[in-house]
């Protein structure tokens, strides 16, 4: 009983703070990596201190900072204290359209990335798709003899000259139901197009292993 009396306090004291500061939180949104001091990370939607504890919102848990920056948002809620946490750090995104003014000189800025590849990643045939649009790129990922065969879009989608940067992760339970898969993960995919851009070769980490990866252009 005196340890519930003592928890009240405390407890109406985050609830009042989160009436006052949610509001203006809720307007002004902005992604960010929450780092623990046990080693693991968590991406946030949102997250502001009250009375020496963080509060976060919409957040999904990662095991690397790399992966929770190329990860999304969940759907969890929490708060900690302040000393188990190293530190916070907001992610100011860049646009994809950006990344490619930023290409090497030598190579052109209509460099042929879009089209229709054949693609084999450690052993597993798929479709990976690239599309220009006015807005930029973007790209989707199909596996058919993996989960429900579903066509994934993929996150993090970047270029500069010749290289190619995207993430495929399942990292909410909506993700979980439509792709089929049976955990969540993050890969993180690196690569190199040839010249010409008909071919694209690199590798793709998971779980802190690495893996090799190629695609092949079928249709532009």
């Amino acid at each position: 009983m005196k340890r519930i009396k003592k928890i009240l306090p405390f407890a109406a004291g985050i609830f009042l703070g989160m009436i006052i500061i949610f509001p203006v939180f809720a307007i002004n949104r902005q992604d960010s990596v929450i780092a623990f001091a046990d080693g693991n990370f968590m991406r946030s939607d949102f997250s502001f201190s009250v009375f020496s504890r963080v509060v976060y919102f919409n957040s999904a848990g990662y095991q690397t900072k790399e992966a929770a920056i190329a990860g999304t948002n969940g759907h969890s809620f929490g708060i900690v204290k302040t000393d188990q946490l190293l530190y916070i750090e907001f992610i100011h995104e860049s646009p994809v359209e950006d990344t490619a003014l930023q290409d090497d000189q030598s190579v052109k800025i209509d460099f042929p990335y879009a089209g229709k590849y054949k693609l084999n990643a450690n052993g597993n045939d798929g479709t990976l798709n690239i599309i220009k649009t006015d807005k930029g790129y973007y790209a989707t990922i199909q596996f058919p003899n993996w989960g429900k065969a579903s066509v994934e879009i993929l996150k993090r989608l970047s270029f500069k000259g010749r290289r190619i940067y995207f993430v495929r992760s399942v990292s909410t339970k909506e993700e979980l139901a439509k792709t089929g898969a049976t955990s969540y993960f993050t890969q993180e995919y690196y690569g190199e197009f040839s010249t010409d851009g008909t071919l694209v070769s690199g590798q793709y980490v998971l779980r802190g292993a690495k893996y090799q990866w190629n695609a092949i252009r079928i249709k532009r």
